[in-house]
């Protein structure tokens, strides 16, 4: 009988703590995110509680595909089911941030080329996510590029506000 043998350093309690820090971060992220970006908002539109419900149900099964992926961090099939989990819940928060944008119910006196902006940096901080879904099947590291996301989001951020048209004074 053989028994499979991690790497030095590489322990049940390790990975299991590594992705519960790595679901507390995309979390925390999200909710600041959507508390900003609700703050910029005079209204909710119907279309934008619709996206509500997906997003919830996604977040609310995190802690489940956070534990299968703790667990069995060396199994394509559980890191891609954590990497679905978060991308759905991902890609609801930016549908909800495009209606608000599409609907027209920012405040008076909200940048709506920086809103855009915002906008433009989730959808394709979003892409990123899915993008990394490849490399489940590849590597048992796809955690590291899911932990530099807020990293690639920020770099993302300074080069779509650099693009931005100068607004005449």
């Amino acid at each position: 009988m053989t028994t499979e043998r991690k790497p030095p350093g590489q322990t049940p309690e390790r990975d299991a703590f590594h992705a519960y820090f790595l679901t507390f971060l995309i979390l925390w992220i999200v909710w600041r995110q959507h508390h900003r970006m609700f703050d910029q908002f005079s209204r909710v539109t119907p279309r934008m509680v619709g996206w509500h419900f997906p997003l919830l149900l996604f977040a609310a099964f995190l802690p489940y595909a956070s534990s299968t992926y703790g667990h069995y961090a060396d199994n394509p099939m559980a890191a891609l089911l954590y990497g679905l989990v978060v991308a759905v819940v991902l890609s609801c928060r930016t549908l909800i941030q495009a209606e608000g944008l599409r609907d027209g119910v920012l405040i008076e006196g909200a940048d709506r080329e920086d809103y855009r902006a915002e906008v433009t940096v989730s959808w394709i901080t979003s892409g990123y996510w899915v993008l990394t879904l490849a490399l489940v099947w590849w590597t048992p590291w796809v955690g590291i590029p899911w932990l530099l996301t807020s990293l690639f989001a920020t770099l993302v951020r300074s080069v779509v506000r650099r693009r931005r048209p100068a607004v005449p004074a």
